[in-house]
């Protein structure tokens, strides 16, 4: 009895597709550190290429809806500690009287069909100025941190797993 290879060979060309689209997303995906004085304000510039239309937004932590601090979207009111700035395939966010906690990774995200880009920012915030050179002695520390960032872990993941359903694809159909 023949096995059909017609199953196997549909998903080899699903799973490219799907890992072409994936890298696709990634292709953006970078990693700025930016420092800010406790009180203070810091603005964040992201930049994304073709993304002159598309709903912008800036969030902590994985970036589902609860995580979204402030979008393009929503109408920007001064007395909130966020603000945005569309200006097409940049944009600005303000964090306003910085403390201690708003130090850690951030998001700058663009909406997309599909699967939305991100650039990350891992914001520190310092008590003064003087911190600065203490701050600039330990930034390899934190660049370390970025090289190894959530999207390469991802990317790595999903590899492994083309990897294996190949592995199973072949033995199912060892022709």
């Amino acid at each position: 009895t023949m096995r059909s290879t017609t199953g196997c060979k549909k998903h080899d060309d699903l799973t490219i597709v799907a890992v072409c689209v994936f890298c696709a997303g990634l292709w953006e995906t970078e990693a700025m550190s930016v420092t800010g004085v406790l009180g203070s304000d810091v603005t964040i510039k992201c930049s994304h290429s073709n993304a002159f239309s598309n709903v912008k937004y800036f969030c902590k932590g994985t970036c589902e809806n609860e995580d979204v601090l402030i979008s393009s979207r929503t109408n920007n009111n001064l007395y909130k500690k966020y603000s945005i700035k569309d200006e097409g395939n940049t944009f600005y966010v303000t964090i306003s009287s910085l403390e201690e906690d708003d130090s850690g990774m951030y998001w700058c995200g663009i909406e997309r069909i599909g699967l939305d880009t991100y650039s990350e920012v891992f914001l520190t915030v310092i008590k003064d100025i003087c911190s600065i050179s203490f701050f600039m002695d330990n930034i390899s520390q934190h660049s370390l941190k970025l090289i190894f960032s959530f999207s390469q872990m991802l990317y790595l993941l999903v590899s492994n797993c083309l990897v294996v359903c190949r592995c199973v694809c072949e033995r199912q159909n060892p022709d």
